[in-house]
């Protein structure tokens, strides 16, 4: 195992830590994130809010990293495919039988196909980028580096400063911006940087704090200007968004100076990050957010008390270990069922 494959994992453990921060500002305090009022809960609530795309970001940054140098594998395709149905299909019994929801024919017909249906929209476009794979490196191949660059460049003006100066999304999708983090982070494979000092990881993460930082103090700004101006306030996650100047950028930062983190091979690091995409899947299946935030976790009756602040943080770590958790129990029972499967096979060929 490669001692930078540990920091990679690293990364992929903080970006989900971000995204299920993001989803509890965004889902379990809406009201108070929609209010045009200045308070440390709600400027509390503003930074949990504000990694949950810079998160999404990482986690297509790390696997473009990966897939622009390697082979598509069926197999993984495969294995993506049963385990988002698994969690699609477990949120319907979990919803029905401990939570006793009540399930029309429509719903459990998109739910045994949560790709087709767009159950979850990041993880349909992952397991196409996945799919896709092979001729977007065949194309990166292709045009070399110079081109490559010229179209990041282009790119670049098109679906990250436009949006960021005019806030429109010029031919915007979720799918072309995972593309085009796809090309970027293929990029920085292809073509490290080799400039004497910038070869650290100290340097790249030190950047990426910075524009986290100075992005966090752009939300308080807004706030504070919403005091006289309502709609400025409003906006005030404006620069929060995927393909928004800041947040690439930190994004981009981030990721180049923990692909340079010189750390041992760790076990444990590994087998947690493995676990990272079912932490996503148990915490945003849909049938299970309003009750996973509102019954389980009871995010509205901490709203407007001082235990909001220890809540949010026991919330989030509780979400990603349970989630942790199952995703390697379904993984260990996983390779039993494929453990018995070959042995099976094995007899009928004696």
């Amino acid at each position: 195992m490669k001692q930078r494959k540990t920091g990679i994992e690293l990364l992929r453990i903080f970006a989900m830590l971000l995204i299920v921060m993001h989803h509890y500002a965004q889902i379990g305090c809406e009201a108070l994130m929609e209010t045009n009022v200045v308070s440390g809960e709600k400027i509390y609530m503003q930074f949990f809010f504000l990694g949950g795309k810079l998160g999404q970001n990482l986690f297509i940054l790390i696997t473009g990293y990966f897939l622009c140098m390697s082979q598509r594998r069926w197999g993984k395709v495969l294995s993506l495919v049963v385990q988002v149905t698994t969690y699609s299909v477990l949120s319907m019994l979990i919803v029905t039988y401990c939570f006793g929801g009540s399930l029309n024919i429509l719903t459990i017909v998109r739910h045994c196909f949560p790709l087709v249906f767009l159950i979850y929209p990041f993880a349909t476009y992952y397991v196409l980028l996945y799919i896709f794979s092979p001729y977007l490196n065949a194309m990166i191949e292709g045009m070399g580096q110079k081109k490559h660059k010229e179209l990041l460049l282009i790119g670049a003006v098109v679906w990250i400063v436009i949006p960021t100066l005019t806030s429109e999304n010029v031919g915007m999708s979720d799918l072309i911006w995972y593309v085009y983090l796809y090309l970027v982070s293929a990029y920085i494979r292809k073509y490290p940087v080799e400039k004497e000092g910038w070869n650290r990881a100290g340097k790249w993460s030190l950047l990426g704090i910075g524009m986290y930082g100075l992005t966090f103090l752009s939300v308080i700004v807004f706030d504070f200007i919403g005091l006289k101006i309502p709609a400025v306030g409003m906006k005030a996650t404006y620069f929060v968004s995927q393909n928004k100047i800041p947040i690439f950028m930190t994004s981009v930062f981030l990721f180049m100076g923990f692909i340079r983190l010189e750390l041992k091979a760790n076990k444990l690091i590994c087998k947690i990050a493995s676990g990272t995409f079912g932490v996503f899947l148990i915490h945003m299946a849909p049938l299970l957010i309003p009750y996973l935030w509102n019954r389980v976790l009871k995010v509205p009756e901490y709203m407007g008390t001082n235990q909001i602040y220890i809540h949010a943080l026991i919330s989030v770590l509780m979400i990603f270990t349970v989630g942790v958790i199952v995703e390697l129990i379904r993984q260990w029972v996983m390779s039993i069922i494929h453990k018995g499967i070959e042995m099976v096979a094995t007899k009928k060929q004696e």
